[in-house]
Parts: C-alpha cells; structure tokens; sequence
C-alpha cells in the first residue's frame, strides 16, 4: 500500500485502500496508523 493512500497524498486510493482495510477488519475493528503522534485508534468511515 502506497504511503500516501493514507496520508491524503492520493485520495483516490487512499479511499480504495480505506475500504479494503474495512472490509478486512473485523465490524469493531479500528485501524491504528503511527504518524509519529501518540498512537490512537479511529473508526474507518467510506
């Protein structure tokens, strides 16, 4: 996956790639991206 799929660098497969990891995760799945911030979960919303 393409780094800027998920930093808004590529928003076009930034929202493929957000459905894919969506459809991956379990339904109370959250997804957890290190950017160098303390670490947080959020929802995936498509």
């Amino acid at each position: 996956m393409r780094v800027g799929a998920l930093d808004g660098r590529q928003p076009v497969v930034g929202k493929r790639a957000m459905q894919q990891l969506k459809a991956a995760l379990q339904p109370e799945g959250l997804l957890y991206i290190d950017d160098c911030q303390p670490i947080s979960g959020m929802d995936i919303e498509v």
